[in-house]
């Protein structure tokens, strides 16, 4: 068993990996930022590091958790008695308005979708997130294999979106996330007058999901 004070170093060190990785995958990109670089970045010996973490992919899959874990929080916290389906929508209004305005967020978030690797853990991911929402007579609805096609195509939504704002023809991101959280809603499906009040709802709430989103880099 871990004493209080060793188990509390330990966050500590992890919680610094994670804020320097995070910081220099955004400024060099996933496949510039190395080990050496996060140590020398740090001041964490390597030692330390590969204690906690196999290797570089499994520390941006944290960072990338950690971001999901604290969008859960803010929309758990701030619309406790929502719908699953809201919830899944309103998480989901967070991440696309915090790729929008900020693009140290739009980085990280690009690296993690062009990543066949990370691609796969965010499909898993988020599956964990619809069966943590959703009741368990509403995923038996859906059997597991439909259950990932469907998350597969829409995390794929996901990526089109952010290689969108990458591409010389440029698109209103406003207008393509709209669309991107109509086609969740489908995927999710619910009928019409639940997603008429569901994105009534996301367009209500607009200033709160980005000063949530903004949120999402605080260390």
């Amino acid at each position: 068993m871990q004493r209080p004070a060793m188990a509390r170093r330990m966050n500590e060190t992890r919680e610094r990996i994670l804020s320097v990785s995070k910081e220099l995958f955004a400024k060099y990109g996933y496949r510039k930022t190395t080990i050496r670089l996060i140590i020398n970045e740090s001041g964490i010996s390597s030692g330390s590091i590969y204690n906690m973490f196999k290797n570089k992919d499994e520390i941006f899959q944290a960072i990338v958790d950690e971001t999901l874990d604290r969008c859960i929080d803010l929309v758990n916290t701030n619309f406790p008695s929502e719908t699953p389906s809201f919830k899944f929508a309103a998480i989901s209004a967070i991440e696309l308005n915090a790729i929008i305005t900020n693009t140290i967020v739009r980085d990280i978030y690009f690296e993690a979708y062009t990543s066949n690797y990370m691609f796969e853990h965010l499909v898993k991911r988020n599956i964990k997130l619809q069966n943590q929402l959703f009741s368990d007579e509403d995923i038996a609805r859906t059997e597991k294999k439909d259950q990932f096609i469907n998350t597969l195509l829409m995390k794929g939504t996901y990526r089109s979106f952010l290689v969108s704002f990458y591409f010389a023809h440029k698109t209103d991101p406003f207008e393509c996330m709209d669309a991107l959280l109509h086609q969740i809603l489908l995927f999710l499906n619910c009928d019409e007058r639940e997603q008429r009040r569901i994105m009534e709802k996301i367009h209500d709430n607009r200033a709160m999901w980005i000063l949530m989103g903004k949120k999402l880099l605080k260390q």
